[in-house]
């Protein structure tokens, strides 16, 4: 009670402390994640001149966990296998993230083919 009554000392008797932004936060407008999808459609429709591979554009990039569980195999053997040189991955900041069509199939081909 006395850190409680030092407190309200402090703000000149007053109890609560009244926070000003300098906008609105209520003002900004959220996409949703149907108005997202949407935008990627349209994005995709095929127009001439267009790569006919956009799915490939569109597809999202795994983490080490997706890539693993693709693979069917564990994320310690695919570390292992990337630092080996087998599995090419991109690196965004401190992240490591695979595409399914540059990296992951091309390794089971690899792997297919016993080399």
């Amino acid at each position: 009670m006395a850190n409680g009554g030092s407190l309200r000392a402090a703000l000149g008797g007053r109890e609560s402390i009244a926070i000003r932004f300098a906008c609105d936060p209520n003002s900004f407008k959220t996409v949703t994640h149907e108005q997202q999808l949407e935008g990627v459609n349209k994005a995709s429709e095929r127009v001439p001149g267009q790569p006919k591979d956009i799915a490939s554009v569109r597809d999202p990039l795994l983490s080490e966990a997706e890539a693993a569980k693709f693979l069917g195999i564990s994320k310690m053997t695919l570390l292992r296998k990337r630092n080996a040189g087998n599995i090419g991955f991109f690196r965004l900041g401190f992240r490591v993230l695979y595409s399914k069509e540059k990296h992951l199939l091309p390794f089971l081909e690899q792997c297919e083919r016993g080399k």
